[in-house]
């Protein structure tokens, strides 16, 4: 019993650092002090021996930063490479506390902050006022780079308010999470979990919960996520006659998709900024913020100079000004280079395909081409649950996962 409380504040901890909203998660000194807890539970606590795998991947970050330090005629800076390790030191010291399990509990969890987070959704719809004024309470828990964008937002664990004139026509959904597109991106990969350790199916209430908070985002990627949801469920059907029916109406049903105005518009409008090379500049920060798809073209222009990665050093626009992107998948290519984008990928299809023996072999390449869809447009490549998916493979290495939790 003892254990399991022990296990559930750990996770709770990990899933306000996955979130990135909170305050708390931008304190050197909260950060220090959470490594230190998880270090003294698993290695003095747990006498836990240590695994080979994170060895490995903080040697290859810190050899990629330290081959472009001395290319680029820099100095190497351990300070500097921190906020890109601690994350991966977090999640490995958790799977190591909670074991095989750790995505079992971890579903539990989150499945009941989501459910919770859906309550507060309708309750912002209904009481946008109340919503507003609840400000002067929990904005000081929001994490400063968001409150300095919205004053009237706040933070409470359990939810994330975003005032609604952020968002031109519909209000978003973040659940607990720091956006709306990452908040279907964590709903996405539990539910994915759930399918391939329970099976494909849709009676299952988790499944709907995780389905119904990735359309209450109304993320564009989220969305178009939700295809390789529905590709999966299709292939997985036992009768022909539903099979060939339903596929039918997946893709007679495509143009419509297409012409919400938060899907084929926001991408038409992406593509014409890009081609005309239109781009925005943050006068107060003195920053150049590109769309998503500006970015990873930059990226991947930079990255055919320099394939090994740029570590840690930040990148930059052609007139040397500091360069944003909600892109993750950009940013792993970028800062750790082609074989740190082929490792990330190949651990994370490991990671699906080996959930459940049982699963077919393209499930675990639409879960992962699904992943990455909402990884294009999330800066998540520094976040916990990015390294949960590629330590969890290789640090429980039996075939199979499934069923190793009650669920």
């Amino acid at each position: 019993m003892k254990s399991n409380y022990i296990e559930t504040i750990v996770l709770l901890l990990l899933i306000l650092f996955i979130s990135a909203a909170s305050a708390l998660c931008y304190n050197i000194f909260f950060t220090i002090g959470v490594l230190s807890l998880f270090s003294y539970i698993a290695f003095f606590k747990r006498k836990i021996k240590d695994n080979g795998i994170i060895i490995g991947v903080i040697c290859f970050f810190l050899i990629v930063d330290l081959i472009h330090s001395l290319y680029a005629g820099e100095s190497f800076r351990i300070t500097r490479i921190f906020p890109y390790l601690y994350p991966i030191i977090l999640s490995y010291l958790c799977l190591k506390i909670c074991g095989r399990d750790t995505f079992f509990k971890l579903e539990r969890i989150i499945y009941f902050l989501t459910v919770l987070s859906l309550g507060l959704f309708v309750l912002q719809l209904l009481l946008p006022a109340l919503f507003e004024r609840m400000a002067g309470i929990f904005s000081s828990f929001l994490a400063e780079p968001y409150l300095k964008r919205d004053p009237t937002a706040w933070y409470a664990f359990i939810y994330r308010y975003i005032p609604p004139d952020r968002f031109v026509t519909l209000i978003r959904n973040s659940g607990y999470m720091w956006e709306p597109g990452a908040f279907a991106w964590i709903s996405l990969t539990m539910l994915f979990f759930r399918w391939m350790t329970s099976g494909i199916r849709l009676k299952d209430k988790h499944v709907l919960v995780y389905l119904l908070a990735i359309v209450s985002t109304f993320s564009t990627a989220g969305y178009l996520a939700l295809l390789g949801v529905g590709i999966i469920y299709i292939l997985h059907l036992k009768s022909l006659t539903c099979k060939y029916i339903l596929l039918s109406i997946f893709l007679i049903g495509l143009p419509a998709f297409f012409s919400l105005d938060f899907i084929g518009e926001k991408i038409d409008s992406y593509l014409v900024d890009t081609d005309e090379g239109m781009y925005g500049y943050h006068e107060e920060t003195d920053v150049v913020e590109y769309n998503r798809y500006m970015y990873f073209l930059y990226v991947l222009a930079e990255i055919g100079k320099y394939p090994l990665g740029y570590g840690t050093h930040a990148i930059t626009d052609p007139t040397g000004l500091p360069l944003i992107a909600p892109n993750g998948l950009a940013n792993i290519l970028y800062h750790w280079g082609v074989i740190g984008l082929c490792f990330f990928l190949y651990a994370l299809n490991r990671f699906y395909r080996n959930l459940n023996s049982n699963n077919k072999w393209f499930d675990g390449i639409i879960a992962t081409v699904a992943t990455c869809i909402l990884l294009f447009s999330n800066p998540a490549h520094a976040n916990p649950l990015v390294f949960l998916l590629v330590l969890y493979p290789f640090m429980f290495k039996n075939k199979t996962y499934a069923n190793s939790g009650s669920l």
